[in-house]
């Protein structure tokens, strides 16, 4: 077969196929065109569109991660002592602005301490509003509120520790006291730093690996 031949029925069949039309149509046309049976065979075989690439098997879906344990019962601890801190903090601004608005002699104590009181209020408000959002984000798995929360406990334990130092001293100037004070300072240290370690194991690190 000539190869000039050749390229004129690899060009025919090609624009029947692109037009949409069988091989049988195909066949017929160069058997028209004067084709004999052995070329037309030769030229469908080499004009056969390549078969397809064999399926490729499903990846099996990743497996869904359950929270541990220990990090569920230390967000609800988080949350709870966040929403008594946050009420506490409203009880703050409820005072401050009482004490912003509230007609007293000019000069009273009272009145100038109103909007420094409801000024740490807000913003005691606003710390514990954003410890609830972050740990929200924590109890479903993402990892930046596992990065935030951390370093909110390493805050908390250094306060905590400040707290504890400076109140042993002001207790033994004055002769002792500040137990309870004590007892609460070593106690949020502890449950920070629990939280902290926890939040460094590798089931929690891969179940926030969202």
């Amino acid at each position: 077969m000539a190869d000039d031949r050749l390229a004129q029925g690899r060009s025919y069949a090609a624009r029947l196929r692109a037009q949409g039309r069988s091989d049988d149509d195909i066949r017929e046309g160069l058997a028209a065109a004067g084709w004999g049976e052995a070329d037309v065979a030769t030229l469908m075989q080499e004009a056969a569109p390549p078969s397809p690439p064999p399926a490729q098997p499903a990846r099996p879906q990743r497996e869904e991660v359950k929270r541990p344990g220990e990090l569920t019962f230390l967000i609800v601890l988080v949350d709870v002592i966040s929403i008594l801190g946050l009420l506490s903090s409203m009880m703050v601004v409820i005072l401050g602005i009482g004490a912003t608005f509230r007609v007293a002699d000019r000069g009273a104590p009272s009145a100038a301490m109103g909007p420094l009181v409801l000024g740490v209020g807000v913003v005691l408000a606003m710390i514990w509003l954003g410890v609830l959002v972050v740990g929200h984000f924590l109890w479903n798995g993402a990892n930046w509120a596992r990065i935030i929360m951390m370093v909110l406990m390493a805050l908390t334990v250094l306060q905590s520790l400040y707290g504890l130092l400076t109140g042993a001293r002001g207790a033994a100037a004055v002769g002792g006291g500040g137990a309870v004070n004590a007892i609460v300072a070593v106690l949020t240290m502890l449950i920070a730093a629990l939280f902290i370690v926890v939040l460094n194991k590798g089931n929690v690190k891969e179940y926030c690996s969202k």
